[in-house]
């Protein structure tokens, strides 16, 4: 399955609050006993009960099979771009500098570099850093880079807005946390799916709270 980039909002859950899921969904079994879960896990309009979520199936396989495919795409012009791409212009040496009292040399020298201006050696390597800028630039899009990045990141935006709904949508029986579930681990599987998995501890603790009131 497609690992879509993590946007910076999808952090790791600390180790607490993952003993804290892990310890929920251990205790699942005995919520199955309470009225709420166990005629969820009878009714035969189970389905319709987290139609909402069961309706996202094909739509994330879509998006899955779309960002498997572009991130094919970008890997390929990737590989074309660096085995093309110009080595960096050599830079320079820098002259030695007293060890004694360096920072105070450097600025002496910065001030004295910025009234005569650069040397012919650093003119010359400015100029060409600039054209290896603007050649990489050219270069990226001939190659399909600069395309395939974009498509890269519209199809990695339809995952995480699919991801959103997951996350906004609450599961009120027992597939439909297992739909949540499988969908963190398919995802992420190196780390579970945070937001999905504090989705999942949410939908919990409402069913408990639904089960206490019973």
């Amino acid at each position: 399955m497609p690992n879509p980039t993590v946007r910076a909002s999808a952090t790791a859950l600390p180790k607490s609050s993952r003993r804290a899921a892990l310890g929920l969904f251990a205790g699942l079994s005995a919520l199955v006993a309470t009225p709420v879960i166990a005629r969820a896990a009878t009714s035969p309009t189970i389905s319709a009960e987290d139609a909402e979520l069961f309706a996202l199936a094909e739509p994330i396989a879509a998006a899955d099979a779309a960002l498997e495919a572009v991130n094919e795409v970008h890997s390929a012009a990737e590989d074309v771009f660096f085995a093309a791409k110009p080595a960096n212009p050599t830079e320079p040496p820098s002259p030695d500098l007293p060890e004694e009292d360096w920072l105070k040399a450097l600025r002496k020298k910065t001030a004295e570099d910025a009234e005569r201006g650069p040397s012919p050696e650093r003119a010359a390597y400015e100029a060409a850093v600039k054209e290896h800028e603007e050649s990489c630039e050219r270069l990226r899009a001939d190659c399909g880079l600069e395309a395939a990045e974009q498509s890269q990141s519209e199809a990695d935006d339809v995952v995480i807005a699919l991801r959103d709904r997951i996350v906004s949508t609450p599961a009120i029986t027992l597939p439909g946390l297992i739909f949540k579930a499988r969908y963190a681990a398919d995802h992420y599987p190196s780390e579970y799916e945070p937001e999905v998995m504090i989705s999942i501890v949410d939908d919990l603790l409402a069913l408990g709270e639904e089960a206490s009131d019973v």
